[in-house]
């Protein structure tokens, strides 16, 4: 089986638009809350047009960098590990096996850290903290000849 990256991608973009939902829930006033919807949106726009958006300055035009958040978040490794896939975003089909072997597992290791934190269950946290980074991933099935 071979992994469709650009769809992982997708579903990392979602778990951490999952996970600050979730976060936005515990807001103890409406100026967090705001802070949270605001990164939400960030993460959604961005989730549009990844590779377009890999680029900082790019971000800083349209808007899309993470402004004031709540310290636990930033605490938590969640959006330090979102900057670090922004990153590598390019180089997911890169030409470059080296490239591409190194941006892939950036994403594929960021999928499951944040799968791990949003998930409830204690018994699945410590299968899910078992498993290959690649458990996390989309998977696309090759038609056999």
């Amino acid at each position: 089986m071979m992994i469709d990256y650009n769809a992982t991608l997708q579903v990392y973009f979602a778990e951490c638009i999952k996970f600050l939902e979730k976060r936005a829930k515990r807001a103890k006033d409406d100026v967090e809350l705001n802070q949270i919807n605001d990164a939400i949106a960030i993460v959604k726009n961005t989730a549009q047009k990844p590779t377009k958006y890999a680029d900082y300055g790019v971000r800083l035009k349209y808007g899309l960098i993470f402004g004031e958040l709540p310290s636990d978040l930033w605490q938590s490794g969640v959006l330090h590990k979102y900057e670090r896939v922004l990153k590598v975003v390019e180089n997911l089909n890169s030409p470059y096996e080296y490239d591409r072997a190194a941006a892939r597992d950036v994403l594929l290791e960021s999928l499951k850290d944040i799968t791990c934190k949003n998930n409830k269950n204690v018994f699945k946290d410590l299968y899910y903290s078992l498993s290959l980074p690649t458990k996390f991933a989309v998977k696309v099935n090759q038609k056999q000849r």
